[in-house]
């Protein structure tokens, strides 16, 4: 016989999840160490630090350095895992084969409301850079459990962006640039994005006596990053257009602000302060919302 296979961090992530809402662990309370529930659930101590650090991230747990994970809320939404799915399917199914349903319209009926329930249409997320598009597509593909198909915003003479696509997700910072060249604008899902807290963190406590240059490679793309760098950094903030300014003025900088899409050989003495974007979680549930009333315009997607 076999051996079972242990849980993955969903499972764990959905066991702790129900533990939590039965009140086991009380708001205020130290979890047990990841060792202890791994033993408890059957997985290893790596698994369950994944989920414990996802239930983190929800602002379910939190853990202090050196003193251990503690219970922010008990009032959380109830996480699906496999062997939680497999138990309860495996219920239903001994209940319809005790009630005379034959295994084949068993299968039938599930192949029903798998196909009729399951989302499966083609996202695709726009970008005008490679690492971005590739960060925010992972990104998106996370918190929504959809499969996103990354595309580059390119040329204007390409042809429509939302070729073979149900729906398109593009940074509101990008709307303007697209809209116009998607055949059903009305399938645009815009996603507000963020610069990362670590990136916010050394603006703010950059040097104001300091000679700040913003860098990307756009007149929009400079005016923006100015517009972020000013929010929190005091100082005198000078815009430089990549591929079109004098690289020699960066040598008498302080710092440089760059986003992804600016592609130049910056001087060795200068700082580089690179802006990576984040996508809140939330937008997983928006996305969903908004792809659920959708019909597929491209025929069935597997």
């Amino acid at each position: 016989m076999s051996k079972a296979k242990p849980p993955s961090v969903e499972d764990v992530e959905a066991r702790l999840t129900d533990r939590l809402s039965r009140g086991v662990y009380a708001v205020g309370s130290r979890l047990p160490s990841c060792r202890a529930l791994a033993g408890e659930l059957e997985s290893n101590p790596s698994t369950v630090d994944r989920a414990v650090r996802r239930l983190a991230e929800r602002g379910v747990l939190r853990t202090v350095p050196r003193r251990g994970t503690f219970v922010r809320t008990t009032d959380v939404p109830r996480v699906f895992g496999t062997v939680e799915l497999t138990g309860e399917l495996s219920s239903l199914v001994e209940r319809a084969v005790l009630s005379g349903i034959t295994v084949t319209e068993i299968r039938r009926a599930l192949e029903e409301v798998v196909t009729s329930e399951v989302l499966t249409p083609r996202v695709v997320l726009l970008e005008c850079n490679d690492r971005d598009l590739a960060t925010m597509s992972e990104r998106v593909a996370a918190i929504s459990g959809l499969e996103v198909i990354p595309r580059l915003i390119g040329d204007p003479g390409e042809g429509p962006l939302d070729a073979d696509a149900d729906v398109v997700v593009v940074p509101y910072f990008h709307l303007a640039e697209v809209s116009g060249r998607l055949e059903r604008p009305e399938r645009l899902v815009p996603v507000n994005v963020r610069a990362a807290p670590r990136v916010l963190r050394r603006l703010a406590t950059l040097d104001p006596a300091g000679r700040v240059f913003a860098v990307a490679p756009t007149e929009r793309g400079v005016q923006r990053m100015c517009a972020l760098v000013s929010q929190y950094y005091s100082g005198d903030i000078s815009g430089f257009l990549a591929g079109s300014h004098d690289p020699s003025v960066l040598e008498d900088a302080t710092a440089v602000v760059v986003n992804n899409a600016a592609v130049l050989a910056l001087p060795a003495n200068v700082e580089v302060v690179g802006v990576e974007w984040e996508i809140e979680d939330n937008f997983g549930s928006q996305l969903l919302a908004q792809v659920k009333g959708l019909p597929p315009l491209v025929g069935e997607h597997t």
